[in-house]
């Protein structure tokens, strides 16, 4: 017979998930639901804020992300408002780097100005 071995992580993860299940089956409100998401949604995932630059002329801007070792950038966030002063991307996968660059949109739907390419540094535990 095979033994099979848990690492403590692994241990902790099932028994969140068997407490997670639980109080669904007692408490089945919209309130522990979201509760019980967003615990879960805190182990795996990860959140940053970003600062937005002023550009002359911009109507809009889009920010476009990707992991480090990604080729392309193949994550966006489009049509941030010029007002925004700072920018929050969510859903970042949880111990992963990535880098961003920011585009100003004019009025006529054209990207005409670029950031450099930044590495996202202030990322969080959703």
């Amino acid at each position: 017979m095979k033994s099979i071995i848990f690492h403590k992580k692994q241990i902790r993860t099932l028994l969140l998930a068997f407490t997670l299940a639980s109080l669904l089956l007692l408490y089945p409100t919209n309130n522990i639901m979201h509760r019980a998401e967003a615990s879960v949604l805190g182990i795996l995932l990860s959140k940053a804020t970003i600062s937005m630059p002023n550009v002359l002329q911009a109507t809009s801007y889009n920010v476009y992300f990707k992991e480090v070792s990604s080729k392309t950038f193949n994550h966006a966030s489009r049509n941030i408002s010029i007002t925004d002063k700072k920018h929050k991307i969510y859903f970042l996968k949880k111990n992963v780097q990535y880098k961003y660059k920011i585009s100003a949109v004019d009025a006529s739907g054209k990207e005409f100005w670029w950031s450099p390419v930044r590495l996202m540094i202030n990322i969080q535990r959703m």
